[in-house]
């Protein structure tokens, strides 16, 4: 017979029960053990993902399709005896279970059979009210070698257990019900109790609405009717309560049908007993695409770590059609792996993808949180979709560098104590929402900045908290891709990259990777002294480790370099360049691995420079490796910087200068120009052209003559007009190219004096 592609517009991806009805679709068509006469009504069938909505190809058509489910759809044994409310004991309602003690149609009989043997075990044991403990997991051992190989299923998707422990999957609650609410017995109270049943379970019979019910149910039109009916954790939507209906509460509403196919379509998700640790006796459960929760990417939801989430589940999405058995092996065997080891909560998760994706044909995941509401119950709340595409490791991967040493479950663990601060957990909060973006297939610059401003600020909480420090070592270095791709070429961002490789440093300056392993001198300054990394100014890190893999607090007393405050970008620029003077006996050192190009110089000192986002961006960066940023950078039409900062940058030219300064020979190729005494003091207190003045007659005393330093060409003339001195201090903290550097110094010191504009 010809097969038809049937859309299942009742069938999308959320709420869950709508996903698990399209799985319960195509599970039923497929199996035989849930057609009235032991046959599959169609073997063939195919389903598949497009834009939400779930396509099922058969043979059946449309038409055929419902009259299976109408006339031929046996449903499976599901039942749950170890539970209370399960209509198994004196207080339970029998509504659903009663009507299978009796003669029942040839469809029914599975379920009717489970209830029998199960029933049966029950009044053997003497029991009046459910088991606890030992007890249920000695029933549950018992009814697995009683029990149908078909009711089977639904008690792998339920339970597991082993070593004498039962585990639940969050899935189906706490082993088929949540709280008070049971499952199994609505399961049959739908099929066949009270008068809205869908069937007569001697007859086997449809009732006169269930027609159009299914039709609703699987084609979303408006059906009249439905009665109150809850719809369990799986449709949030239809659970009522406060603000969900005309007036102040509405009643739970939820299509029968919703509620029977989606237990049908949990069926597939079975779970399997394994071994925490190889060798361990430590036994615990695996359930498909289940994972602890992360509070990342949960929007609103504050903290789903503590209890209000009980855990996430990734539900897959394929676009390629697949049959029964073919979803049946990707639920068996899919389980997302992380270097080597199981996805253990959401981000995990969220970072796996890309390979489970590819390895599986899966496209794309619709993530639930099972969240707590009012009293104890739970409802699976859409988390958004996410895409299994293989560019998503690009930056995923970045989340790796935190990985290191184990440094990010510190973390968590430190924010997540019960004890810890609202600061350290809310702080916690934006770091991982900030890593669960990177795991987005097309990040933009904006989203790595993010993660690492949120770096920056988790440093500075760790820093100030003595025992945090105890527990929490600082970051892990950042391999230098994270400096790359956060690039959007605007000048806060460049600032501060140049800002965050001072005392590294360069590639060309080292000769093996081995110089990464320390700060250390730059060749030709002519002293072992040590340059101290920019990371130790914002954090009191040791500077030794600051290049390292692993780095330590500084523990050494009197030798904090940490200067780094809440104030203004241009007072901790300020801070820096005087707590460098301190600690050197040299010029000033400030030899860096990857300075910028003059032009961004120009954009920091006007009055549009954004100081707030370039110092979070800096207290982040500080912690990459870095790397010279090769993308073209500023307009080239900008003015250059001006006089004043031209002049002054000699005496902050990393205690080096090019082996002639435009055109005046270096005797040793190098030259040393100390502060004048009392520069910095003039700039902090506007006096930019007596800082000017001193810089110039500082450079002559060193052999360096500038035609703007002579009396009679200086008389009448004010050095750096409206420039504001604290920030044009800052901008000579900046370090920039080799190449910008010499163009200034031929400006402020020529061969020949030349008609220029020095103001």
């Amino acid at each position: 017979m010809p097969t038809e592609a049937i859309p299942l517009h009742g069938c999308s991806a959320t709420p869950l029960a709508s996903y698990l009805k399209a799985l319960g679709v195509l599970r039923l068509v497929s199996s035989p053990s849930n057609h009235a006469n032991g046959v599959p009504a169609d073997a063939q069938a195919r389903g598949w993902w497009e834009n939400g909505c779930f396509h099922l190809a058969t043979s059946l058509g449309s038409g055929g399709l419902i009259r299976f489910l109408l006339d031929d759809y046996a449903p499976s044994a599901i039942i749950a005896p170890w539970n209370g409310s399960s209509g198994f004991y004196p207080k339970d309602n029998k509504e659903g279970i009663g009507p299978l003690h009796g003669a029942v149609a040839l469809r029914f009989r599975a379920i009717a059979e489970g209830v029998t043997v199960a029933a049966d075990e029950i009044r053997q044991r003497g029991w009046d009210e459910r088991p606890a403990g030992d007890a249920k997991a000695s029933l549950i051992a018992t009814l697995r070698g009683r029990l149908a190989d078909s009711a089977l299923l639904w008690l792998d998707a339920t339970v597991v257990l082993s070593g004498g422990r039962i585990s639940f999957p969050e899935l189906l609650g706490t082993g088929g019900n949540d709280g008070h609410f049971a499952f199994t017995n609505n399961f049959m109270r739908r099929l066949f109790g009270g008068r809205d049943r869908l069937f007569d379970p001697i007859t086997g019979t449809p009732s006169p609405p269930t027609e159009l019910l299914l039709r609703a149910a699987l084609q979303a039109t408006a059906v009249h009717g439905m009665r109150s009916r809850s719809a369990g954790q799986f449709a949030p939507g239809a659970a009522g309560g406060a603000n969900t209906a005309i007036g102040y509460k509405g009643n739970p509403y939820a299509n029968p049908w919703d509620f029977v196919l989606a237990l049908e379509g949990a069926v597939l998700f079975a779970g399997a007993a394994t071994r925490r640790h190889q060798g361990s006796t430590d036994s615990g459960a695996s359930f498909p695409f289940t994972v602890r929760p992360t509070a990342a990417g949960w929007g609103g939801v504050a903290d789903p770590d503590a209890s209000s989430g009980r855990a996430e589940f990734w539900a897959p999405l394929w676009e390629r059609p697949a049959s029964c058995d073919e979803l049946a092996g990707l639920l068996k065997e899919g389980r997302a792996v992380l270097d080597g080891r199981t996805a253990r909560d959401g981000l995990d998760f969220a970072r796996a993808t890309a390979s489970l994706g590819a390895s599986r044909g899966i496209t794309s995941f619709q993530r639930y949180g099972f969240v707590m509401r009012l009293g104890k119950n739970y409802l699976a709340a859409p988390l958004g979709v996410h895409e299994a595409s293989s560019r998503r490791g690009e930056t995923a991967d970045l989340i790796s560098d935190f990985d290191a040493g184990g440094w990010l479950q510190r973390v968590r663990r430190l924010a997540q104590d019960q004890n810890a601060p609202n600061r350290a957990r809310l702080l916690l909060k934006r770091f991982q929402d900030a890593l669960f973006g990177l795991t987005d297939p097309h990040p933009n610059p904006a989203t790595i900045q993010d993660a690492l401003e949120v770096v920056g600020e988790l440093v500075s909480w760790l820093a100030a908290t003595p025992g945090a420090r105890e527990t929490v070592s600082p970051p892990p270095r950042l391999r230098s891709t994270w400096l790359q791709r956060a690039d959007d070429c605007s000048p806060e961002y460049r600032v501060a990259a140049a800002l965050a490789s001072i005392g590294w440093r360069s590639r060309a300056d080292a000769h093996a990777d081995a110089a990464f392993t320390a700060p250390g001198p730059v060749a030709g300054t002519h002293t072992q002294e040590p340059l101290v990394p920019m990371a130790a100014h914002v954090a009191p890190v040791d500077p030794a480790t600051v290049a390292r893999r692993f780095r330590a607090w500084e523990v050494v007393a009197g030798r904090r370099h940490a200067v780094w405050t809440s104030g203004a970008l241009t007072s901790n620029l300020l801070g820096v360049i005087e707590r460098r003077l301190i600690s050197s006996r040299v010029a000033m050192p400030l030899a860096a691995a990857a300075p910028t190009s003059s032009d961004v110089v120009t954009t920091f000192l006007a009055d549009d420079f954004d100081d707030r986002r370039c110092a979070r961006l800096l207290a982040g960066l500080v912690w990459v490796r870095p790397v010279i940023l090769r993308r073209p950078e500023l307009a080239p039409s900008l003015p250059r910087p001006p006089f004043a900062y031209a002049a002054l940058k000699l005496l902050f030219s990393a205690g080096q200068l090019p082996a002639t300064v435009a055109g005046h020979a270096a005797d040793d190729g190098q030259r040393r120009i100390p502060l004048p005494p009392g520069l910095l003091a003039r700039l902090r207190a506007g006096n930019v052209d007596g800082a000017v003045r001193a810089a110039l007659a500082r450079a002559r005393a060193s052999g360096i003559v500038s035609p703007f330093g002579d009396a009679s060409v200086a008389r009448g003339t004010s050095f750096g007009v409206g420039l504001a001195g604290d920030r044009l201090a800052g901008a000579l903290l900046i370090p920039i190219r080799d190449n910008a550097l010499r163009a200034l110094l031929e400006r402020a010191y020529p061969i020949e004096k030349e008609n220029e504009d020095v103001t």
